[in-house]
């Protein structure tokens, strides 16, 4: 008690796998891994979504999600809310010069059996003087956290957090650098909405009390 146990491989995952997310329900899990044979630029091989479902006591061998997703460039972390909608990030590279195009924050919702084609996020949340990344969306679709870094140097990378409010669009991001209290990144919170997780400077895990976001949408 009080401590965290040896870390293990966790199937359906392999060591290639990458940014996992459960839906919910426990009952899906999304991840990130370079497809089997799909090529990308300068020989770079192309990071695609799967999907592994819950079956019995274990899991489904993972299939990867439909091209209307996976067509994109993708890049970082996923989440999905309680209604399917699936939250991530699009890397667009220009394929001769390789410099970066795009780094913003798309969505896609259930359209069937499968996915509506993504839609780009709003300015509120995807501002051009900047790039952004590794949503995490709390179950019932309330707020966005993400990651938004500068584009030039010093190259400042802070935690956003934006509101969806009643016409179906989001709120001015705000910065959460002062309640967090140092250099922050690829925030995530736990599902009963108690905790918040991040990494400090892209390395140490670090966790804090995430109860301040219902004070945060209240005002």
């Amino acid at each position: 008690r009080g401590h965290w146990t040896e870390p293990r491989l966790f199937q359906p995952l392999d060591a290639s796998g990458d940014c996992p997310a459960f839906s919910p329900d426990g009952q899906r899990l999304f991840f990130i891994a370079q497809g089997p044979s799909s090529g990308d630029r300068a020989g770079r091989r192309k990071e695609n979504i799967w999907v592994s479902d819950r079956s019995g006591d274990g899991w489904a061998d993972p299939t990867p999600l439909p091209q209307v997703i996976n067509s994109l460039d993708l890049h970082w972390q996923i989440s999905v809310d309680r209604h399917g909608s699936l939250y991530f990030g699009v890397w667009k590279v220009d394929p001769v010069t390789d410099r970066t195009l795009e780094h913003d924050i798309y969505v896609s919702k259930p359209d069937g059996g499968g996915y509506a084609p993504p839609v780009k996020l709003g300015r509120e949340i995807n501002d051009p003087a900047y790039r952004q990344y590794s949503p995490y969306v709390s179950p019932g679709g309330e707020y966005v956290v993400f990651t938004r870094t500068s584009k030039t140097p010093p190259f400042r990378t802070t935690i956003q957090i934006s509101f969806s409010n009643a016409a179906g669009g989001w709120s001015a991001s705000r910065d959460l650098s002062e309640i967090i209290g140092m250099p922050a990144s690829n925030a995530t919170v736990t599902r009963d909405g108690k905790f918040l997780f991040f990494l400090k400077a892209g390395l140490e895990v670090y966790w804090m009390d995430a109860t301040f976001i219902g004070g945060m949408r209240a005002n």
